[in-house]
């Protein structure tokens, strides 16, 4: 039977179908923007380099999304302790961007317009 994952563009990543396992993550930002002068057009998903050939962003809305070659996660503990975990480290076709939803919200006082992102990891967190 064939699983079908929701991918952001039109391009499945190769090997991501059936069953197989991945690791799925989330991370969701209060602003996508690369600055806060940013222009619009400038927000890092779609323009920030991912890959160590420094070619293309992690979201390509006409192709196939970049394989992001490095991506760490250090979390804090309410009590000081801290966790490094390396989902890719310099590492090819192991980890992408499938995902993207923004929440806009044009109330008064609203201080957030978040933009979660969903990505897929093929190996193990090390």
């Amino acid at each position: 039977m064939v699983t079908p994952l929701a991918v952001i563009n039109d391009w499945n990543p190769s090997g991501v179908h059936h069953s197989h396992k991945y690791y799925e993550l989330e991370m969701q930002l209060d602003t996508d923007w690369l600055t806060d002068t940013a222009l619009p057009g400038s927000r890092w998903a779609y323009t920030q380099h991912v890959d160590a050939g420094d070619s293309l962003p992690a979201i390509v809305e006409n192709g196939a999304n970049t394989a992001i070659e490095y991506f760490v996660v250090a979390l804090r503990e309410h009590d000081g302790t801290a966790e490094t975990l390396t989902y890719a480290d310099v590492d090819v076709n192991v980890l992408w961007c499938v995902g993207e939803v923004s929440e806009f919200n044009n109330e008064d006082n609203t201080a957030h317009q978040p933009v979660t992102f969903k990505f897929i990891c093929l190996q193990d967190v090390s």
